[in-house]
């Protein structure tokens, strides 16, 4: 797995650890990492993939988000 990774929220500051090789952003309730609050208009319930490559690298793709 790749070096940890961790998400920031740009307006809190809230650091977000991504400790799973597959997470799935939205907000959707049952989302790994779920988008609440005002950035919900702009965010699909299933938006994006994260995910631990091979060669040991961090992936993000979006799942066919309309936003």
């Amino acid at each position: 797995m790749p070096s940890p990774l961790r998400l920031r929220d740009r307006d809190s500051g809230v650091v977000i650890p991504v400790d799973r090789p597959r997470s799935v952003l939205g907000r959707d309730s049952t989302a790994d990492i779920a988008v609440v609050g005002e950035r919900e208009r702009v965010v699909s319930l299933r938006h994006a993939e994260i995910r631990a490559a091979e060669d040991g690298t961090w992936v993000i793709a979006d799942l066919g988000s309309s936003n």
